[in-house]
């Protein structure tokens, strides 16, 4: 279309009129994917352990593409029982999600599995365990427990054989029959000491008097 100028302005491509023209547009047809529904995947992100307590394994669930997946179900089974079912709402192409699997810390790793499993719409991920250190761990603290009693019990063995003053006195003062015994104590220390007294007046009467003794 002109206006007022019926050779201005040049219609669009005009300036590639010539002895040789060229396209400046090209058009091509894509390509399908061949793969038009998502398969997720499964890999460990990373993992956690508190000693004594819990180990936690951050499972990462990704989507690839091309198309995004809805209502995408989590099972963690533990030596191949199902333990705990986690449902992600929506998964975007090129997204991630982490899923957060507690493996407890047990007395002598009973209740520890020795694999863990993770499922989801036929990907699977399995992961071993630390079970065996576990146990080491319970095996150890049973150890020293052990130890801190057989001392605490030798000790007082041998205190209990080989007693001090001090624990011989305040085991008197603690008995019931403490007073009693005291008063036993003191009755016959005064006994021997009137046996005393008299013993020794009847010498002492016997040297003064030595002619009572040659006329006897």
């Amino acid at each position: 279309m002109h206006g007022a100028d019926p050779e201005k302005p040049f219609p669009p491509g005009s300036y590639k009129l010539g002895d040789n023209p060229q396209k400046d547009v090209f058009v091509s047809f894509g390509q399908l994917p061949e793969k038009k529904e998502s398969q997720p995947k499964i890999s460990i992100d990373s993992i956690t352990t508190i000693p004594f307590v819990v180990n936690i394994i951050n499972a990462k669930i990704e989507n690839p593409g091309p198309s995004a997946l809805y209502n995408l179900t989590v099972s963690v089974f533990f030596d191949d029982k199902n333990q705990t079912n986690t449902t992600i709402p929506s998964l975007l192409a090129e997204s991630s999600e982490i899923i957060k699997v507690n493996v407890p810390f047990s007395f002598l790793a009973r209740s520890t599995p020795s694999k863990v499993k993770i499922s989801t719409s036929g990907a699977d991920f399995e992961i071993s365990t630390i079970k065996s250190q576990v146990l080491m761990y319970n095996l150890l603290v049973l150890f020293l427990l052990f130890l801190v009693v057989l001392v605490m019990t030798s000790f007082s063995l041998l205190r209990a054989r080989f007693p001090s003053k001090e624990d011989d006195i305040s085991a008197f003062n603690s008995s019931p029959n403490s007073k009693f015994r005291a008063f036993l104590n003191a009755v016959i220390i005064l006994i021997r000491l009137r046996k005393t007294k008299i013993h020794g007046n009847t010498n002492s009467q016997t040297s003064q008097n030595p002619d009572t003794k040659e006329k006897i």
